[in-house]
Formats: structure tokens, C-alpha cells, sequence
């Protein structure tokens, strides 16, 4: 039996990183979202689930080849990112020229580890 690990790595580096947010904007986002949400529910009578995979019918005339996986197969992916220099504005209302804004600049970096067995996010304020 042989072990096999494929292994994908990305690592992402930015620089200058400057985003302006409108909080507004973000709490009507939400707001929709939420509202769609409560009347999936209302509709179907029970709060949303994923869908159940369907199960494949069998033929009688040609049977299915079995296929078998390697208990000892893994694949790992890990995802790095460093956000050197950011600079992300919070702003209270975007149409005012005279509105209040936060300003936030906090180095950020973060790893992402997927495995079949372990699922992970990891993020660090510098």
C-alpha cells in the first residue's frame, strides 16, 4: 500500500492595500440578505438545509465498475496571505462630505490549512 500527498501551496503577498467601506451600504446588505432568508423559511415551513446528494439509480444492463480510494491518499492545500501597509476606511455615510470615518491600519496576515481530515483558518493582527 503506498502513501501518496499532494501537496498545493499558495502564498500571497500585498502591498498598499487601501479598501473604503460604506457601513451603510453594508447594513442594507445584510438587511436583504436576512430578509431573504426569513422568507425561504416562511415559504418552505422549515429553516433552509443543504440538498441531500441524489442516489444513482442501477442499470441492469451495464453494472457500475467498482472503484476503490487509498485510505492513506491525502491531499493538502494551504493558503497564506500577507497584507503589508493596509489601509481600510470604515466610512458612517458615504453621501455626506462631512461624515465621520475610522480609519484602520493594522498589518494582517493569514493561513488557510485544508486537509481531508482537518479544516483550518488562522488569522494574525500584526
Amino acid at each position: 500500500m503506498a502513501f501518496l500527498l499532494i501537496l498545493c501551496l499558495v502564498v500571497m503577498e500585498i502591498q498598499s492595500f487601501r479598501v473604503v467601506v460604506n457601513l451603510e451600504f453594508l447594513l442594507v446588505l445584510s438587511d436583504v440578505f436576512r430578509s431573504a432568508l426569513a422568507s425561504d423559511e416562511s415559504v418552505n415551513g422549515a429553516p433552509l438545509t443543504p440538498q441531500q446528494p441524489s442516489k444513482a439509480v442501477a442499470t441492469k444492463d451495464k453494472p457500475e465498475p467498482a472503484t476503490t480510494v487509498n485510505a492513506t491518499d491525502e491531499e493538502q492545500i494551504s493558503v497564506q496571505i500577507f497584507i503589508k501597509d493596509p489601509e481600510i476606511v470604515l466610512l458612517a455615510d458615504a453621501r455626506d462630505k462631512d461624515t465621520n470615518a475610522l480609519f484602520l491600519k493594522v498589518p494582517v496576515s493569514g493561513k488557510l490549512n485544508t486537509t481531508a481530515s482537518f479544516k483550518g483558518i488562522r488569522l494574525h493582527l500584526d
